[in-house]
């Protein structure tokens, strides 16, 4: 039976944490771990974690605020590389019984020379756990789109020991979000990206989400705008950091894409490359107008 080792950050998540919990120690078909880092919460959430370990279902540590990126990266250096499979988890979300054990063997069927990432397709759902109908789009797993855009829901992660031991080769001090940290280093490196069509996972939305399911053309648009206006250049800043860490590893052809934006603020000649460069492109024309005006006015 494969060994799976699952990382949750918690953080104020007493409402659904239990129910959570329990879909994670009830999988099928592989045998669990769950490693829980806690975010500084200020409710019940440590007494829950504190009972279920009590009864042997998990480990849990504790610390500063970090927010979930820095939260999820520290559970990263924090596990130990002692099994073959990883997963990232959400504390409101209830998975399906089988969802790892799924993960887990599309991952066998790809090439193991290769570090490998598996995502799936999300089942979004009200408080109640009842369907909420969202338009799903899901592009190229190109690094271009990646410097963008992570098609890959961290909760529906599941990746080899491969792309764990790369992870940690690296702490990133500047990162948008984890899941999207680790879809660019798999990409980057030539790894196998696997996207199940399928979902397997309640993906609950509510008022307290650290990163919320925006269904409909506008306000994705407008989640891309406000992302490029805050000037903070996270997307460049992001790439900076997988240049440091990984150059030796990046395959040539997205080496040269990592060069191209991390140079394309020092003329209008870069600029100009990087908006004509085929490989960045959103997949939307007035996504594309956003990224012109992003690069032109050095917000990328």
């Amino acid at each position: 039976m494969e060994h799976v080792k699952v990382l949750l950050s918690t953080f104020n998540g007493e409402r659904y944490l239990n129910e959570q919990i329990e879909s994670i120690i009830n999988q099928v078909g592989v045998k669990v771990d769950l490693l829980v880092r806690d975010d500084g919460s200020s409710d019940k959430t440590r007494e829950i974690l504190s009972e279920w370990e009590r009864k042997g279902y998990l480990t849990w540590y504790d610390g500063p605020n970090m927010k979930p990126a820095n939260s999820f990266l520290d559970l990263i250096f924090h596990a130990s590389p002692d099994v073959q499979f990883y997963a990232f988890c959400d504390q409101d979300d209830v998975w399906d019984k089988d969802k790892l054990k799924i993960a887990v063997e599309y991952i066998k069927n790809r090439d193991s020379n290769k570090p490998s990432l598996y995502y799936s397709k999300l089942n979004p759902v009200n408080e109640s756990l009842q369907p909420i109908n969202v338009n799903y789009r899901k592009g190229k797993d190109s690094l271009g789109r990646a410097m963008l855009v992570s098609y890959a829901a961290g909760c529906t992660m599941v990746f080899d020991r491969e792309l764990f031991t790369l992870a940690r080769k690296y702490k990133p001090k500047d990162i948008r979000m984890h899941d999207h940290w680790i879809y660019l280093i798999c990409i980057a490196v030539g790894g196998n990206i696997i996207f199940d069509t399928l979902p397997h996972i309640k993906y609950r939305q509510h008022s307290n989400n650290s990163v919320g399911y925006k269904a409909g053309k506008f306000k994705q648009i407008l989640r891309l705008w406000e992302s490029f206006s805050h000037g903070n250049r996270e997307r460049s800043k992001q790439i900076i950091e997988l240049n440091r860490g990984y150059s030796k590893y990046i395959t040539e052809q997205n080496l040269a894409l990592v060069n191209r934006v991390i140079n394309y603020g020092n003329s209008w000649k870069d600029k100009f490359q990087l908006i004509f460069d085929k490989d960045i492109k959103t997949g939307s024309i007035k996504n594309n107008v956003l990224l012109i005006i992003a690069i032109v006015t050095n917000r990328f």
